[in-house]
């Protein structure tokens, strides 16, 4: 798999696994089991907890993939960018983040949380959530 895909690129200082992911889906095709293979550890010192450095490896890798994602994977690289940039005090960025999330992968029920959320408080994440629920339980074929 590493001689059709490569290694992974250390020029991402985060996000460096999810970019070598997108280029395994690309060649392979993959299959999910019914159990965990490993647990994620959370520690105080992780770079994913820092989120400058998260919004650089997302932005990094959309425009390395630009084209190349599925719009739903794009979809979440986007609502991450704009939770991040909500959480550096940028409403205005994570609203743009959040509407090309949402033209990317409208039936994602997190955008309603979110919208609600950047317009209204936490008043508006609740709103929100009851919301997208309700709306996208009506809407036929799509997974609840």
């Amino acid at each position: 798999m590493f001689e059709e895909v490569g290694p992974l690129d250390d020029s991402f200082i985060v996000a460096e696994d999810l970019e070598w992911m997108v280029r395994v889906f690309r060649e392979y095709f993959l299959v999910g089991l019914d159990r965990p293979l490993y647990e994620r550890r959370k520690h105080g010192d992780q770079l994913t907890g820092q989120t400058e450095l998260v919004i650089e490896g997302n932005t990094e890798l959309l425009e390395k993939h630009e084209g190349n994602l599925t719009p739903r994977y794009e979809a979440k690289r986007y609502y991450v960018l704009s939770h991040k940039y909500a959480q550096l005090g940028r409403p205005a960025t994570a609203r743009s983040h959040l509407r090309a999330a949402a033209r990317k992968y409208p039936w994602d029920k997190s955008i309603y949380y979110y919208h609600f959320w950047l317009l209204f408080g936490v008043f508006g994440y609740v709103f929100g959530k009851k919301l997208g629920q309700r709306f996208i339980t009506r809407i036929p074929g799509v997974a609840h």
